[in-house]
């Protein structure tokens, strides 16, 4: 294991120290397979924290081990295919320290890294330097401009800055870490069980509750459905033999907006229509969104058999407070036409 903010502090003062670098290069972990095959860098979740950890105190000093640290991130890239946020990071980084010598290595990480890449990364990265320097360097990019597609800078900057800020607060820079992510280390552990009742703290100290309906392994992560229940009280746990979550009786999922005050008839043209079926409300919680916040979840007894079928997704989530916030509105009554329902109907015998 390594401590972070030492380690970053190394690279800082010896930017260029092979022995330190070797631990962010990109490095497959089974250079004979591909990425649909489940390959990964295995130095790619390292390299993002330690990125993570640079972006909190960084300067113009600093832009020889960001290249570095952006260079090994495009190699990543272009074996997945596709951008990460690790990669946009970077790239607002070097944006920030405005030096028009790294444009044109920019500029290949925009339209060089693949379709999805060119979708994922932000336009005005490349307009840091003003509209001149970049439409120099390709002057059809004047497009941009012409669909006003280009933010000012400063509001650009704002924007971005305040993302990767809040990124950081919701998702804390771990002390430690290892560098080297082993084959092994990709056979998935779930934190929940399928049917555990789950307690945790909302921002006003008192207790909530969630029901974990159901946990699938996907392609790259693994989701899973929680069902919210009403419980918000000052007590610790909720009353387990009286359990109360959410229905909505709708036959479509085409919610529309979920503030909406009425439920508009076919006839309407609203793709939203009443039901005798009352459907569950779940929310999906990704596996890599769930390692961030699970410790504030804790098992309290676990439900059997919970049906799962019949389901109203509310949102998939991909932070606590996105979470907190939509349990508030349920609790608050903000979603006109969703019910509170007694699980034990919902249970099988």
């Amino acid at each position: 294991m390594i401590i972070i903010p030492e380690y970053v502090a190394m690279l800082q003062a010896n930017p260029f120290d092979k022995t330190l670098l070797n631990k962010i290069k990109f490095q497959l972990i089974d250079a004979e397979k591909h990425s649909w095959e489940g390959n990964k860098d295995q130095h790619a979740g390292f390299r993002q924290e330690v990125t993570r950890q640079l972006y909190q105190h960084f300067s113009s000093d600093d832009r020889p081990l960001i290249i570095t640290l952006l260079q090994e991130e495009i190699k990543n890239c272009h074996f997945l295919k596709n951008s990460n946020d690790n990669l946009c990071r970077l790239l607002f980084m070097l944006y920030t320290l405005k030096n028009a010598e790294d444009l044109p290595l920019m500029y290949d990480a925009k339209f060089k890294l693949g379709y999805n890449a060119t979708l994922n990364i932000d336009i005005n990265l490349l307009f840091g330097l003003g509209n001149e320097a970049i439409l120099a360097h390709d002057e059809s990019l004047q497009r941009y401009l012409d669909y006003n597609e280009i933010l000012e800078a400063e509001v650009f900057y704002q924007q971005q800055k305040s993302s990767w800020d809040k990124d950081l607060q919701e998702k804390p820079v771990p002390e430690q870490m290892s560098p080297v992510q082993e084959e092994e280390d990709e056979q998935l552990r779930f934190f929940f069980d399928k049917g555990d009742v789950l307690t945790f703290k909302f921002s006003d100290q008192k207790m909530g509750g969630l029901v974990v309906a159901e946990r699938f392994e996907t392609f790259d992560d693994a989701d899973y459905i929680v069902y919210p229940t009403n419980f918000h009280e000052a007590t610790l746990q909720p009353p387990l033999e009286n359990l109360h979550i959410y229905g909505r009786r709708i036959k479509s999922l085409n919610m529309g907006n979920p503030f909406e005050q009425s439920i508009k008839t076919a006839e309407d043209g609203n793709s939203l229509e009443k039901s005798h079926k009352t459907m569950l409300v779940s929310i999906t919680i990704a596996h890599s969104v769930l390692a961030h916040f699970q410790a504030r979840l804790t098992p309290i007894a676990s439900l059997p058999q919970v049906v799962y079928k019949g389901t109203h997704h509310l949102a998939r989530v991909t932070s606590w407070a996105e979470l907190e916030m939509h349990l508030n509105n349920l609790v608050q009554g903000n979603y006109p036409t969703f019910e509170v329902v007694n699980i034990d109907g919902f249970l099988q015998d």
